[in-house]
């Protein structure tokens, strides 16, 4: 039952990301009309001089519809290659340990994977996680053992399954240290 609440997770916040992103591709086509007649909105007769035939509101307008588009195409695509990959890929064992990292004004709990290879030289992947519920803490900075999937195209962790629970990894973050 916790895995699905995990799987409800990721949707839910897929359908607040591709929100976030139709809101700057709104603000964007507003910025637009602003620049051709922003009487539209209402606005008083001595303003719209500040905004008419401004070509700083079409360069605005473009790049917050550009951003808009590339952040809902990422915010769409993604969760479900994810689920794709947990229902297609199979998985396979790795040493886990989850940090909570903290700096420049973000937080992030961030998964250590390593490969049960022996030897020291064992290749490690750094990942960030996304759509991390709280429960994720009773495994902060514990060394246990966890299915992983891995991404087809690149090769890298994309989802780790622990006995109760899947946690996402965020497109990108994937890096071996």
């Amino acid at each position: 039952m916790a895995k699905e609440r995990c799987i409800r997770r990721l949707r839910g916040y897929s359908f607040l990301s591709q929100f976030a992103s139709l809101l700057v591709f709104a603000i964007g086509v507003l910025s637009i009309l602003l620049f051709i007649d922003p009487s539209i909105f209402g606005m008083a007769s001595d303003s719209i001089m500040a905004y008419q035939g401004r070509w700083i509101w079409v360069i605005f307008g473009l790049v917050f519809i550009a951003l808009g588009i590339f952040f809902n195409i990422i915010a769409y695509r993604w969760p479900r290659i994810l689920l794709k990959i947990l229902h297609t890929q199979p998985s396979s064992p790795m040493r886990f340990q989850l940090k909570f990292k903290e700096g420049n004004g973000n937080a992030q709990y961030v998964a250590y994977l390593t490969e049960p290879t022996p030897g020291d030289h064992a290749p490690t992947w750094c990942i960030g996680l996304w759509a991390v519920s709280r429960e994720v803490d009773k495994w902060l900075d514990r060394v246990c053992s966890a299915k992983v999937y891995r991404d087809p195209r690149t090769g890298t962790p994309a989802i780790i399954e622990l006995e109760d629970m899947y946690l996402w990894a965020m497109k990108g973050s994937a890096k071996q240290v």
